[in-house]
């Protein structure tokens, strides 16, 4: 017979509500998800499909070594991602167009259709080689730009990139390029047209027959494949200067670049960096049209504005300059240049910019320019030369620079007023006219007789570009020798000795050599006088 069962005394039934119960499946549930996630076994089966269907995606091979589940916020991380090049150019496995660090992919990822849907994408320390061939195809995978074998499409709504490494080669292009420690961002603005922006801290761009070209670069751009790449704002400064650049590159199948740059760089380096040793330095405001057809080559049109400049000891302003510039050849007007209170103008022209530089030449024409102070940049202040020159010259040279220039040109000073520009001082007014003969960079003047008031210099000899030191014998004939040791006291005084009078007096005839320097010239003369008609 059953007997009835009481109750335990103090024990009562608890019972569960519905919310709690559910979330105690969900947690559970989540746990074992997460435990299965964790296995080795689930891990290879997952990598194995992932690293399948990328590989089928891209058209090119994709590894990584760790697939790790984030539910919070949700994502998917992946360690040592590693991708391959495009194989139909057959590049060594050991050189793959990516290697990152870890890769985290969020905002969802979907397949729908034949299209491979990634929200975003985050990649930390990636290492990125791209190369171009000879034939200018890029390794980039075929997955990137439309559909790959495997029929499926990448479909990526953002990539960043942080503390990334991007090294560029381009057979085609003729430029190669470094990229260090660069932070880098694209994001779909619809489904073909994506907004980037670039940053890296040190850029190096090895340009053809140039020194490399360091920087640090900011861009900020759109990405649309049927309309190409337009460049909002492209920023470069270095060593150099610094500019910013707008333009477009259009169709990226047979790019076609159209830029505008402007900003200021420095004269030194660029002759630097494209090795044209010129001897200009300064800084130079730049405003250049760039353009780069598809078929290749390049034509850039540059005003320049210098307010100062300087080539060697000789100080410029108001410099105004047009440059249009080929692969075969590179032309500058200067259509003005202020120099020793006159002014100058003339054509420089450098052959064959991407290969060999053939000889380059330059054209000058220069008026109103001050005798004195043209002694006086080469350390002579106070000479006391009065007059104003005028120069026509051309000159040519090749590797050895405008030190071996060969050429020739015209000379005309007119004689100013017997004043010097340095106080207590003789004034002595000059006067010249003939032709210049410019051989190995040196400057002759055996065709020049320089006039003064009372006296004639001939020279054979000159100066040599560069150094502007004396080497050449005078003839020197004066009716009053008294104008000499005028001249005298002024070229020792401008050279920093105490002008002390010779006491020269009568006509006569001084001739010699000249050399040595300036400041410290080595002169063998001899002097031959006759006292004035008036006895003393």
């Amino acid at each position: 017979m059953a007997k009835n069962l009481r109750p335990t005394e103090g024990v009562h039934a608890h019972r569960l509500s519905a919310v709690r119960l559910y979330s105690f499946l969900l947690l559970f549930l989540i746990l074992a998800v997460y435990a299965i996630w964790k296995s080795d076994r689930f891990q290879n089966l997952v990598q194995g499909i992932s690293k399948s269907r990328l590989t089928q995606a891209l058209g090119a091979p994709v590894s990584f070594e760790t697939v790790d589940l984030r539910f919070f916020p949700p994502s998917v991380r992946l360690a040592n991602v590693r991708i391959g090049n495009d194989p139909a150019l057959r590049l060594p496995p050991d050189q793959p167009l990516l290697q990152v660090d870890e890769v985290s992919i969020g905002g969802g990822v979907s397949l729908v259709g034949n299209e491979l849907r990634v929200g975003r994408i985050l990649a930390v320390r990636p290492r990125i080689r791209l190369l171009q061939s000879a034939d200018g195809r890029f390794n980039l995978p075929p997955g990137l730009s439309g559909p790959s074998k495997g029929g499926l499409k990448i479909s990526i709504g953002s990539v960043l990139v942080q503390q990334g490494t991007l090294e560029f080669e381009g057979r085609r292009a003729g430029v190669d390029g470094r990229f260090d420690d660069f932070t880098a961002e694209l994001v779909a603005l619809s489904r073909d047209r994506h907004e980037g922006r670039f940053l890296a801290r040190r850029a190096s761009l090895q340009l053809p027959n140039a020194e490399p070209l360091v920087a640090e670069i900011s861009a900020r751009f759109l990405l649309d494949p049927r309309r190409g790449v337009t460049v909002d704002d492209l920023r470069l400064a270095g060593s150099f200067g610094k500019l910013q650049v707008t333009g477009e590159v259009e169709n990226l199948d047979k790019p076609r670049t159209s830029l505008t740059a402007a900003g200021v760089v420095v004269a030194e380096e660029i002759e630097r960096i494209f090795r044209s040793p010129l001897g200009f330095s300064g800084s130079a405001r730049v405003r250049a049209q760039i353009e780069i057809p598809s078929g290749g080559g390049f034509l850039v049109t540059a005003k320049v504005l210098a307010p100062r400049a300087r080539m060697g000891q000789f100080p410029f302003e108001d410099v105004a300059a047009t440059v249009v510039a080929r692969p075969e050849v590179l032309v500058a007007e200067i259509e003005q240049a202020g120099y020793a209170g006159g002014r100058a103008s003339g054509v420089l022209r450098i052959g064959n910019l991407t290969g060999k530089v053939q000889p380059m030449t330059l054209e000058l024409d220069g008026k109103g320019i001050s005798v004195e102070r043209f002694f006086g940049d080469l350390g002579l202040k106070g000479t006391g030369l009065s007059g104003a020159a005028s120069l026509q010259v051309g000159l040519r040279w090749q590797e050895g620079g405008l030190e071996r220039a060969n050429g020739g040109g015209l000379i005309q000073i007119q004689s100013g007023p017997a004043v010097s520009l340095v106080p207590g001082r003789f004034g002595i007014p000059t006067a010249a006219e003939g032709a210049l003969a410019v051989v190995n960079g040196r400057m002759n003047f055996e065709g020049v007789t320089f006039r003064f008031p009372q006296s004639t210099l001939e020279l054979t000899g000159g100066l040599k570009i560069g150094q502007w030191q004396p080497d050449f014998d005078i003839n020197l004939k004066s009716r009053d020798l008294s104008e000499v040791d005028r001249l005298f006291q002024n070229f020792l005084a401008a050279t920093g000795g105490k002008p002390e009078p010779l006491g020269l007096a009568g006509s006569g005839q001084i001739q010699g050599h000249v050399a040595g320097t300036w400041d410290n010239p080595d002169a063998a003369v001899q002097i031959s006088a006759e006292p004035s008609s008036s006895g003393r």
